[in-house]
């Protein structure tokens, strides 16, 4: 049976689907990917070069999913961010590309978690290698946005270290209501704002500190 707080997340993610076939929408994201073009371009070959590295199979794992793409909001959120201050920083690019390596990382863990069968419409990493290889896919990715962030931009280590935790933390609280029924608004804004928010505000704050 889903709890209440997977059944609400659910919800949430199936409105996001269905807002992303939006023309709307899919037309200001088009408008975002042609402003930032040439970052994005940069940060998806610097994406496909991060899977390069490690072991095999961890690092098939961590290509697989990177493969099927992605709307790469976060990273656009900080490229923005920083972009409104002036022409942005090759720093700002480098912790782009984090933000997207430490997403991809969360979706690898969070399908073993979750038991989850397909995303991004192919099956996970986990179906296809197990749950092992898909939790070590998911640690190569955060090894490499934690090298690249102590490399390009070492001062914003201490909010990347807490939003990890909030990360974590808002997934562990999650996992408690499959055997801890909780359906307070405090723990529904808690999961939302450690699994979700906390990434997109370190994305928007640390793109305006790297822009100026």
């Amino acid at each position: 049976m889903v709890q209440p707080i997977e059944a609400a997340v659910l919800s949430l993610t199936r409105s996001a689907e269905d807002q992303a076939k939006d023309p709307k929408l899919s037309g200001r994201l088009a408008d975002l990917r042609a402003l930032l073009a040439d970052d994005l371009a940069w940060i998806e070959a610097a994406l496909t070069e991060a899977c390069a590295r490690g072991e095999r199979p961890g690092r098939d794992a961590a290509r697989h999913l990177i493969s099927r793409g992605g709307k790469r909001v976060r990273p656009m959120a900080l490229l923005l961010s920083a972009a409104c201050f002036g022409q942005v920083p090759p720093a700002a690019c480098e912790i782009a590309l984090v933000t997207e390596l430490i997403h991809t990382a969360t979706l690898l863990h969070d399908d073993v978690i979750d038991d989850g069968k397909e995303r991004r419409g192919s099956p996970t990493a986990r179906i296809l290698w197990g749950n092992a290889v898909s939790v070590l896919g998911g640690d190569l990715l955060l090894v490499e946005a934690l090298d690249r962030t102590g490399r390009h931009a070492p001062e914003v280590l201490g909010d990347l270290f807490s939003t990890l935790r909030q990360l974590v933390d808002g997934e562990i609280v999650q996992l408690r209501g499959r055997a801890e029924l909780d359906v307070s608004r405090a723990t529904y804004d808690r999961v939302l704002r450690g699994k979700t928010a906390s990434l997109f505000r370190f994305a928007t704050e640390t793109g305006a500190r790297l822009g100026g």
